[in-house]
Formats: structure tokens, C-alpha cells, sequence
């Protein structure tokens, strides 16, 4: 918690600069997600760091915050998109930064929406209406990526 209060003002600015009905698809589309992912993601990358807090924590903090614009992450995600195989999206990258990491795997995780509307669409009306497309593709990527030969641990 005391780590992630150092760190307050820098995701509020980034919170404050994403309306809350943008959606990860459309900010894709309009070539607008990177900054706005990585004003929020690139504290991770800063010096000072964020003792105790990762990716995956920051992403579901955040999550909350702006459902429908902040995917979620976490081993289970990362196994679908990020592998050595070569029909994985993202492969190992030394030295890459999370916020540069994290912008790429919401561009594969938007165009994965965007490719099978109807899917997702049938998907989401099985799931209570507050419920975000990013935490229904959050649960198709948990049961998916927990069998996943291809992956990888960072």
C-alpha cells in the first residue's frame, strides 16, 4: 500500500487523462493507447521503482479504475500472448520496459477483440452486464494460459 501511495500521483494524472468510457478497442484504433498505458504502466519502469508492487498488481488496481481500458494481467495472460514460439505475439525482449511490454499486449489483446466480435459478444452476454470485455478475455486467457506449453516465466 505505502508503495503504491509514492507512486499516487503519477497514476491519478494517468487515470485523469483516460476517459472513463474509452474503451482499450477504440484508443487501438486511433493510435492513442500507447502514451496513455505507459503514463500509468512506466512507473514501473522509473528508477525509484515500486517495492513489492508488479504488473500484475498494478494491473488490477488500475483495472478497477478504468475496466474498460486497463486489461488484466498475470502469469495465466502472459502465457497466451508472450512465448520463444514464433506464432506467440510477444517473445522475450532483454531489457524491454514494462510500460513498453504492456502497450503491446493491449494492442494484441484489443485486436483479438476486434477480430471475433460475434465470440466475445456471445461471451459477454453470458456474463452480468457490469462485467468488461477485457475481464471476460481475462477469463478466457486464465483457463486457456494454464495449460500452455509455449509459455514462458519472465
Amino acid at each position: 500500500m505505502y508503495s503504491l501511495q509514492a507512486v499516487r500521483p503519477a497514476l491519478e494524472a494517468g487515470l485523469a487523462a483516460i476517459r472513463q468510457d474509452l474503451t482499450l478497442q477504440t484508443a487501438v484504433a486511433c493510435g492513442r493507447h500507447g502514451p496513455l498505458l505507459e503514463s500509468l504502466i512506466g512507473v514501473l519502469d522509473a528508477p525509484a521503482r515500486v517495492p513489492g508492487i508488479g504488473l500484475t498488481k498494478l494491473t488490477k488496481v488500475l483495472h478497477r479504475k478504468r475496466p474498460l481500458f486497463v486489461p488484466l494481467f498475470d502469469q495465466r495472460v502472459k502465457a497466451c500472448y508472450y512465448s520463444t514460439r514464433a506464432n506467440y505475439p510477444l517473445h522475450p525482449t532483454p531489457g524491454r520496459p514494462e510500460a513498453l511490454f504492456f502497450t503491446t499486449l493491449g494492442a494484441c489483446m484489443a485486436q483479438d477483440l476486434e477480430e471475433q466480435p460475434e465470440q466475445w459478444k456471445a461471451l459477454a452476454a453470458q456474463a452480468p452486464n457490469d462485467v468488461s470485455l477485457l475481464r471476460i478475455l481475462d477469463v478466457v486467457a486464465w483457463n486457456l494460459g494454464a495449460d500452455s506449453p509455449g509459455s514462458t516465466t519472465p
